[in-house]
């Protein structure tokens, strides 16, 4: 499964059919707050990738990078992906008012991780974070593990999104 696929969904939202948990309602802070948390890093990754690999010579694309790190992470970028996608189903059924909303909320994400990396750009300059940041990445400080602050909240939401799927597949 390409994870840029499921990560669309951070992005894009679109739509799919609403399951029964969501009539009960989906939204959670701690969901939410686990959610963000990927879908900043993978911003993150995707970013550094964009913005850093050919300065830096490396001769992988952008996306190459990102869906190696979309890979080692994949249990909790699919979940994330998947809670965004029953927010926002749940947003749509409610209305125009909640969907704009949570669009606003995701947007917020995105601003957030832009304005943290160009602070480390103005900060330590792009070429030293660039160099910095890669190294991380492709070292795995950036992989989703047990020493992560937010890791309980990650399996968690890794959980709900099994018992979601699970949910969804039976008719």
């Amino acid at each position: 499964m390409k994870l840029n696929a499921a990560l669309a969904c951070l992005i894009a939202l679109s739509s799919q059919a609403a399951s029964s948990q969501e009539v009960a309602g989906v939204a959670s802070e701690s969901r939410d707050a686990a959610s963000g948390f990927i879908g900043s890093m993978n911003f993150t990754v995707g970013r550094i990738a964009r913005d850093c690999l050919a300065d830096l010579g490396r001769t992988e694309t952008p996306q190459q990078f990102a869906e190696s790190w979309q890979q080692r992470n994949t249990k909790y970028v699919v979940a994330a992906a998947e809670y965004i996608q029953a927010r926002f189903n749940e947003a749509t059924a409610k209305g125009d008012d909640t969907k704009n909303t949570l669009l606003e909320e995701l947007a917020s994400v995105r601003r957030t991780a832009e304005g943290d990396l160009k602070g480390l750009y103005d900060k330590h300059g792009k070429d030293a974070t660039c160099k910095r940041m890669t190294a991380l990445i492709d070292g795995g400080a950036y992989d989703i593990t047990p020493g992560v602050p937010m890791f309980k909240e990650l399996e968690a939401l890794s959980a709900w999104s099994q018992s979601h799927l699970k949910e969804q597949a039976t008719p």
